[in-house]
């Protein structure tokens, strides 16, 4: 008997792209701990040649801390505030993905990752339909 595909809502869809986006970026931080030099970069309190400095940890906990808001969010606030939400923390985070530096076949490919993800979460908040649910 052939299964009838129903699609998810879209705000379930966003809120697994974020939690998708939020899993990879996690796994790309780990996985820099094992980089041979990055423990004795991150310690110096110099990495990639970026000073880490209050401000600056700051700023990345804000950027982080908007999608991971995003995954709860998605869900509960009403369609427009949603679109508007998702839309503009995807666009935020596109251009950080595009104006870090990517060197390594690693970063590449988490950037990659990231881009997808984040593409998918903005094109799925500005198509975003009503989807009639069927029993």
């Amino acid at each position: 008997m052939a299964t009838k595909f129903s699609p998810m809502p879209v705000p379930e869809q966003l809120s697994s792209a974020w939690l998708f986006f939020l899993l990879a970026t996690l796994f790309r931080d780990i996985h820099n701990f094992v980089r041979p030099g990055f423990i004795d970069q991150a310690l110096s309190g110099v990495v990639n040649g970026f000073t880490v400095t209050d401000e600056l940890l700051l700023i990345g906990g804000l950027v982080v801390t908007l999608p991971i808001g995003l995954i709860w969010l998605s869900r509960m606030l009403p369609k427009r505030i949603n679109q508007w939400a998702n839309g503009l923390v995807a666009l935020m985070n596109i251009g950080f993905v595009v104006t870090t530096p990517h060197s390594a076949v690693d970063e590449i490919y988490f950037a990659v990752l990231h881009m997808l993800a984040l593409l998918f979460i903005l094109w799925s908040a500005v198509r975003w339909q009503t989807v009639p649910q069927t029993s």
